[in-house]
């Protein structure tokens, strides 16, 4: 298997910031809960459009490292002679960072399902 591809299956760790970790403390304290249908909804919606963004990123990473190397140069060279005197980073670090952003919002959603979702009863399907 290409190494690239590889690096692209390997999910990173989600980090929360203290605030976030604070608030699902709240939600499990008061038993806060989303009816199931707007679950529908935000993983119809959310789910789908980090998917794709996750296969646009990954169609990416899976191009050979040389021609990313090459193609970040090429971009540095122009954004220096466009007047630009701040740092630009390599497309590869770019769709990287992109990538994490994408696993820690499919995660994030997961969570919060999990801690929000109503328990028990019965759960309603809404088709698509």
């Amino acid at each position: 298997m290409d190494e690239a591809l590889k690096k692209t299956e390997a999910k990173p760790a989600v980090k929360t910031d203290a605030y976030t970790e604070q608030l699902f403390a709240k939600i499990k304290a008061e038993n806060i809960t989303v009816d199931p249908t707007i679950w529908s909804l935000l993983t119809h919606v959310l789910g789908n459009r980090a998917y794709a963004i996750s296969l646009i990123v990954g169609d990416f990473l899976s191009i050979p490292r040389w021609i990313l190397r090459a193609g970040s140069s090429v971009m540095r060279f122009l954004y220096r002679i466009s007047g630009h005197k701040d740092k630009i980073n390599n497309i590869d670090h770019i769709l990287e960072r992109a990538q994490v952003n994408v696993y820690q919002i499919k995660d994030f959603l997961t969570r919060l399902r999990e801690a929000t979702e109503k328990k028990g009863g019965f759960k309603q399907d809404v088709p698509i």
